[in-house]
């Protein structure tokens, strides 16, 4: 059953990822980017695999997203 909850979940995402972008592409202005950037980029991209690992108590660490390190502060900040 924990297979199936997980493909229908990355079904919805990838229908609500698609969604976005199509929405996205039917504006010129100010509302492209919050479609693409806001919900896409954020609320889809980022926020909901954050969200996945806190329900399922995992570390980012299991899914490939390394500590950060002096120099990647230093890239992140400072360049």
């Amino acid at each position: 059953m924990k297979k199936y909850k997980s493909v229908l979940f990355f079904c919805l995402m990838e229908a609500a990822i698609v969604s976005s972008i199509s929405i996205a592409c039917l504006f010129d202005n100010f509302l492209y980017y919050i479609f693409y950037n806001l919900i896409y980029g954020i609320a889809i991209s980022v926020s909901a695999p954050l969200l996945i690992l806190l329900k399922e108590q995992k570390q980012l660490n299991e899914v490939g997203i390394k500590k950060l390190g002096k120099r990647q502060f230093i890239v992140l900040f400072f360049l």
